[in-house]
């Protein structure tokens, strides 16, 4: 891999510095570039934009020298977490935007504050809606998932899917905020990365590449294709209360994170992302989500 370099950079940079470093990267491409606190959002010339999101659940990145890059599996990772989601969406964008010819730029969005409710795409959906088609978020574990979320639509689901896509289910991301707030559709891609939230985090750099070349060919047929609008589906997932700050949540976003209460270290919590991303840790030998009050860096079980 030629620029693990710029990689790793990525993964190694604070919040702002990422920001610092897209908004050059995009300006040095030409694009006109509006930057904000929240969102980093660069005009193209297709009906087409790509998202990834620079924040992480992580509370600090990892130094360049605990990243390690296995050549023959190609695969990077760190035993302090790594950042991958999403860094390694932006990475994707930045990729895709040096091979882009000049007649086919993609509108290009970095937001903030995913992790913790999609913050940053709350305030861009506030923007008056764009002229797209539909719009592709790079922000998915695994190698080949296509995620639609509460879009329901047959023929964008089939578009997706022959450029070697398969339909799976998530939870959250920034394009559950934006599609359905512009009525435009919009797909979450595998980027490459597992075990996300956890230091147990790599990135298939295979995988990573597979999607890439799999964009390329979608902006090169975006003019061959249709306008995909949002259609909601239906849907009624059970719901839970997280235990923390008592919201009401989909069962399938809550999150079993260990408490070691009242010294049983069997104890737990379920708790929403927002609170994860506020109050947990992450296990350094197991990668269990856990909450503890001291220095210790390993859950209740692993100690």
């Amino acid at each position: 891999m030629n620029d693990f370099k710029n990689l790793k950079k990525l993964f190694c940079s604070e919040i702002d510095e990422v920001q610092v470093l897209c908004a050059n990267f995009l300006i040095k491409h030409n694009y006109k570039v509006k930057h904000t606190i929240d969102y980093i959002y660069a005009e193209g010339n297709i009906p087409l934009m790509l998202v990834a999101h620079m924040d992480t659940v992580l509370p600090s990145p990892p130094s360049p020298s605990s990243i390690f890059y296995d050549q023959v599996k190609q695969v990077v990772w760190s035993p302090f977490g790594l950042g991958a989601d999403d860094r390694a969406g932006i990475y994707a964008i930045m990729k895709l935007v040096d091979w882009c010819p000049e007649n086919l730029r993609p509108h290009v969005l970095f937001t903030t504050g995913e992790e913790t409710g999609g913050i940053g795409a709350e305030f861009f959906a506030l923007e008056d809606p764009l002229d797209l088609k539909y719009i592709i978020e790079l922000d998915r574990s695994g190698v080949d998932d296509c995620v639609f979320y509460s879009c329901d639509n047959p023929e964008f689901t089939d578009y997706v899917s022959s450029f070697g896509f398969a339909e799976d289910w998530g939870i959250f991301s920034d394009i559950s905020v934006i599609c359905p707030s512009w009525g435009i559709a919009g797909v979450n891609l595998s980027i490459g990365y597992d075990f996300e939230h956890s230091t147990r985090e790599m990135l298939c750099i295979d995988a990573m590449n597979e999607t890439i070349n799999k964009v390329k060919r979608m902006i090169q047929d975006i003019n061959n294709t249709q306008y995909f609008i949002y259609i909601l589906g239906k849907f009624d997932p059970d719901w839970e209360i997280c235990d923390t700050c008592k919201s009401l949540r989909s069962t399938n976003e809550m999150t079993i994170i260990q408490t070691g209460k009242n010294g049983n270290i069997g104890s737990y919590v379920y708790m929403c992302p927002e609170c994860v991303a506020k109050y947990a840790k992450w296990c350094t030998c197991c990668g269990t989500g856990y909450i503890d009050s001291s220095n210790n860096s390993r859950c209740f079980l692993c100690r």
